[in-house]
């Protein structure tokens, strides 16, 4: 399975466990505090359009966003995804420039220049991108 990014700067895709460990690696190494995904209201009423009224409104009315790793179209602010491109520049300092291979934690798993300069196009993408739709 994977995860698309979506922002001004474009589209990003990876698979779903890499972009949970990128989170967690922003989490854990860099200091990112999530701030929580809105729910995509525009993409949700397109969703439920072929519905009778009362159920659109129903669903509408009960929708909660879910996490930054479920790829149902739920949006992660603009401030917020700022702060996971500097909290995975921090991590990214400290990453091993040497690729380990029998990896211990998120920041063995993201070693070697490879997954750096992915991290790297991951950061810029982030950076003044403006919100970011999960898909």
């Amino acid at each position: 399975m994977s995860m698309d990014l979506y922002n001004a700067n474009g589209h990003m895709k990876m698979g779903t466990g890499l972009w949970r460990e990128t989170l967690e690696l922003a989490e854990n190494f860099g200091g990112w505090e999530p701030m929580g995904v809105q729910v995509n209201v525009p993409l949700l009423q397109q969703r439920v359009a072929h519905l009778p009224q009362d159920e659109q409104e129903a669903i509408l009315a009960s929708a909660t966003p879910g996490d930054y790793s479920v790829n149902n179209g739920d949006i992660m602010l603009g401030q917020d995804a700022e702060k996971l491109a500097a909290a995975l520049a921090i991590a990214l300092d400290d990453l091993p420039e040497f690729d380990i291979t029998d990896p211990a934690n998120a920041l063995e798993r993201f070693s070697g220049p490879r997954t750096h300069s992915w991290l790297k196009e991951l950061i810029a993408y982030l950076h003044d991108g403006g919100d970011v739709t999960l898909m």
